[in-house]
């Protein structure tokens, strides 16, 4: 069962900066490295890409030359450009083994690629799923990767032009001010230049250079204001009404200039642009007036409505400035973002469409955690602390009764989040398998056949697995069995523990304990469920249970959990004064103040990990 490491494969795939194509061939050839053994059924794969003829990749020696011909005499395989979903291809009479489907990965509603799944055996409604959302991941991605490019480049394109075409507008109106300047001082001195025709000649031809300045700037100004999709306006705050808009107000908005420069500037927008507008519009005056030298430029996305009643998203650029009649001036720049947005709500659907699927995910993992009606009623006072660190966890709990034997374990997979709940449902499926079938009660025999099922099923070489403690109570003689690889097992009693016999007891002692208990510390074989460099046999320790033992398996996300003043971990010395000072409470009182101890040390600080305790107190 390779499901957690495809799906990593495929997202890995996806962060790489690589074209679609190159995208799709990549994870095809990740799904081809597992088809050995791929969802525990014969199955190989093969690319039918987007080429002229779909000529088809065969990368096996069983690829059917022929398929099962429809009612229509169609093949399927010859016609699967035209599927819209998940089709099953029967076998013939040719020397074909089974069936195989045909699964159309779409990019734009047309058809990118078809992956063909060959399989021995029908498809269980589990695997179907699995291969469905592969589908949906896979066009997903594809579909993000394309709307990303895009945007980026268009944005990148769009920027760099407004930056520019602003400058120049800016730059343009600055000239003309100072054009202005000159004539005023021109027109003040006519009268002295009267007096002398030499003097007046010059400043006649000076005049001309100046208009001809005047008539290139506004030429070039016209030109700019003409062919760019961007409208340039002037909003005059003292008169209320505009003194110019560029003709791109026409492609924009439909409004001629003569138009759009009798309406009132609140008047082209809707109700909740407009408030804004007038909102924004009289705090940014009051810091202009305040401090006028400074230029500072605002950017607002806004709702506008069209001459033909539709209404589009636009971007404006303002600043705020005095003309040469100190009166006070908003320039601005609006462009067209409709489509802009439009991606932004197409990612927007495509991030909520992956977090129902993972949503969905910790439904089915919540389904398979064990029932609390499992136990025994003299077990029956316990607690489980379950606090995933993303939606679904790599730590699972997991207990069960067979024949006199109570089973219970407490893990914590290699990962969390997705790939984590996949490791952690396929070591609950080879537990039920190896004890609810198989009958195996010992736990040092369930760890190593565990180890075997999961390094088999996750091919040799992988250093994927779990770490686990393991109890197994004889309610006949009250004599628990313990296991662990890596996690120990905590014991709390008041009655000393014979510890001579043990050569894995370590005991832990404090001075602040509120009650007269020890706790006992029954440590695990340092090597995982997994391949390892260390491969022994895992060791058994028995001991006889007492009325009001308190027993605790646990994963290693509370102790390692980072908070307090010094943002330290909250470390296993200060989890197991924790646990000795509060033994004698009952196991509700105990969750509570696990918990409570855990968001006060963590308070702002994420949750670094999966947290998983379990606690129980023993009666005869």
């Amino acid at each position: 069962m390779q499901y957690q490491k495809i799906i990593s494969k495929i997202i890995n795939i996806a962060e790489k900066d690589i074209d679609i194509e190159s995208f799709i061939k990549l994870s095809f050839a990740e799904l081809l490295l597992f088809s050995d053994n791929f969802i525990e059924i014969d199955t190989s794969f093969e690319l039918v890409f987007n080429n002229a003829n779909l000529k088809v990749v065969d990368n096996t020696r069983n690829f059917p030359k022929k398929c099962k011909i429809d009612k229509s005499g169609q093949c399927f395989c010859a016609n699967a450009t035209k599927l819209t979903q998940i089709t099953e291809c029967k076998k013939d009479k040719s020397n074909l083994t089974g069936s195989h489907y045909c699964i159309p990965i779409f990019n734009e509603q047309k058809t990118q690629a078809i992956l063909v799944l060959h399989a021995i055996n029908q498809l269980d409604n589990i695997k179907s799923e699995f291969i469905k959302t592969i589908k949906n991941l896979l066009e997903t991605f594809i579909r993000t990767k394309n709307r990303e490019k895009k945007l980026i480049s268009k944005a990148q394109q769009q920027n760099f032009l407004n930056q520019k075409l602003f400058s120049q507008s800016l730059e343009i109106d600055q000239k003309n001010l100072e054009i202005e300047e000159q004539k005023l001082q021109i027109e003040e001195q006519n009268e002295e230049l009267r007096q002398n025709n030499e003097e007046l000649q010059s400043l006649i031809e000076n005049i001309e250079k100046q208009k001809e300045i005047i008539k290139e700037s506004e030429e070039k100004y016209i030109f700019i204001a003409k062919n760019v999709s961007d409208v340039i306006w002037i909003w005059n705050l003292n008169k209320n009404k505009f003194t110019y808009i560029s003709p791109a107000v026409y492609s924009l908005r439909g409004y001629t200039v003569e138009e759009a420069i009798r309406t009132h500037l609140l008047d082209s927008f809707t109700q909740s642009s407009a408030e804004y507008i007038a909102m924004q519009s009289q705090i940014r005056l009051e810091i202009f007036i305040k401090n006028h030298k400074e230029k500072i430029f605002y950017t607002d996305e806004l709702q506008q409505y069209c001459k033909n009643g539709d209404i589009i998203w636009t971007e404006a650029s303002t600043q705020f400035a005095f003309n040469k009649k100190n009166e006070i001036e908003v320039f601005g720049i609006s462009r067209n973002i409709n489509n802009r947005k439009k991606a932004e709500l197409e990612l927007k659907t495509a991030h909520k469409s992956i977090t129902d699927s993972i949503n969905y995910a910790k439904r089915i993992q919540t389904a398979i955690l064990p029932s609390k009606n499992l136990l025994l009623k003299k077990l029956s006072k316990h607690f489980v602390l379950f606090k995933p660190r993303d939606v679904v966890s790599g730590d699972f709990y997991w207990w069960t009764n067979i024949k006199h034997y109570t089973i219970i374990t407490v893990a914590d997979c290699t990962g969390h989040g997705v790939p984590g709940a996949f490791m952690s449902m396929l070591g609950i499926s080879i537990l039920r398998d190896i004890i609810n079938k198989q009958n195996f009660t010992n736990t040092s025999v369930i760890l190593q056949k565990l180890r075997t099922e999961i390094i088999k099923t996750l091919q040799s070489g992988t250093q994927d697995g779990m770490d686990m403690a393991i109890i197994s109570i004889n309610q006949k003689t009250n004599t628990l069995q313990f296991s662990g690889a890596n996690n120990p097992l905590f014991l709390i009693r008041k009655e000393k523990l014979e510890t001579k016999t043990y050569n894995n007891v370590r005991i832990f002692n404090t001075e602040n304990k509120s009650n007269d208990l020890t706790l006992y510390e029954f440590k695990a074989d340092k090597m995982p469920v997994a391949t390892h460099i260390k491969m022994d046999r895992y060791m058994t320790t028995e001991l006889k249970l007492q009325t009001g033992d308190c027993l605790y398996m646990f994963s290693d996300g509370y102790v390692d959990q980072f908070g307090g003043e010094k943002n330290r971990k909250f470390m296993s010395k200060n989890f197991k004064k924790l646990l000795l000072n509060n033994a004698h409470k009952s196991m509700s009182e105990q969750k509570e103040i696990l918990n409570k101890t855990l968001n006060d040390w963590k308070g702002k600080i994420e949750q670094v990990d999966d947290i998983l305790v379990f606690g129980m107190k023993f009666n005869e």
